[in-house]
């Protein structure tokens, strides 16, 4: 599934809340039992609720589709940091891909 946000959006709202250098978006990550699936994360020194709260703000008027990502939502140790990743949803990289011509 698409995010209706862009990379850019979820780095700019991150930033927004005051954790723009305590956080590095993964645009095509695969976690444990994905099997080479690709999805977005988000990697942190924090709890991840700080991610939470950043797809709130973005997704404040679709609650589905926010309630949809946060039961997806899996975490996996990368030594010091923390990947909260989202099996399933993606960035639409064909639009990333045209603006970046």
């Amino acid at each position: 599934m698409t995010v209706p946000f862009s990379r850019e959006e979820l780095e700019a709202t991150l930033a927004d809340l005051g954790f723009a250098n305590e956080f590095s978006v993964y645009v095509e990550y695969s976690g444990r039992g994905m099997f080479g699936d690709k999805c977005f994360g988000v990697v942190h020194d924090k709890s991840g609720v700080e991610v939470g709260a950043a797809l709130a703000q973005l997704l404040e008027h679709d609650q589905d589709t926010l309630r949809m990502m946060l039961r997806d939502a899996r975490q996996d140790n990368m030594g010091r940091s923390t990947i909260t990743y989202f099996p399933r949803w993606s960035f639409d990289l064909t639009v990333e891909e045209e603006e970046t011509d």
